[in-house]
């Protein structure tokens, strides 16, 4: 069931970061085209290109893993709970691992 669920929110998320993209797209596609003389000197279609392409796929990007920041947490949790429950008191040196190993992933991921 779970499975099932999540397929589906990720089927959502995935077509609501697709229409995100597509509608920021156009919309600096139509701010270009109503650009005037003096805007178009100091804006570059390089410029204009990176803002449709790159910046409106990091958005996308956002919009598709906003999610993880609460659910992680919530799942952590409840994972945490779950091996407490069932191993004890030993689960705390795993949670203290996790929490040691977190800033030296966070460093490496940049």
């Amino acid at each position: 069931m779970k499975t099932l669920i999540e397929n589906m929110y990720f089927d959502m998320v995935t077509n609501l970061s697709s229409q995100v993209r597509g509608t920021l797209s156009a919309a600096i596609y139509q701010k270009a085209l109503r650009l005037g003389p003096e805007g178009r000197q100091n804006t570059t279609l390089g410029e204009i290109v990176n803002y449709m392409q790159i910046d409106t796929a990091r958005l996308e990007y956002v919009t598709g893993s906003i999610h993880t920041l609460w659910d992680g947490l919530f799942q952590i949790m409840g994972y945490s709970a779950l091996l407490l429950y069932h191993l004890g008191p030993a689960v705390f040196a795993g949670i203290l691992a996790m929490l040691f190993i977190v800033p030296f992933n966070a460093y490496h991921l940049r």
